[in-house]
């Protein structure tokens, strides 16, 4: 039996800022990652919501 890679390429990121709103404080230090369904306290690979690009390959 052959395993299935998965691959993510992330293009036009966020950032690592939000602005505030009429509702919403703010936020700085955005990060970016994967998140998988049975496992949400783990996350894949954080990358700065800056980034060019991210890229995050998994089983």
């Amino acid at each position: 039996m052959q395993n299935l890679q998965l691959r993510i390429d992330a293009y036009t990121l966020p950032g690592r800022d939000c602005a505030p709103g009429p509702v919403f404080p703010g936020v700085s230090g955005i990060e970016v990652a994967v998140q998988r369904k049975d496992r949400p306290a783990e996350l894949l690979d954080p990358q700065p919501g800056d980034a060019e690009a991210a890229r995050w390959a998994f089983d």
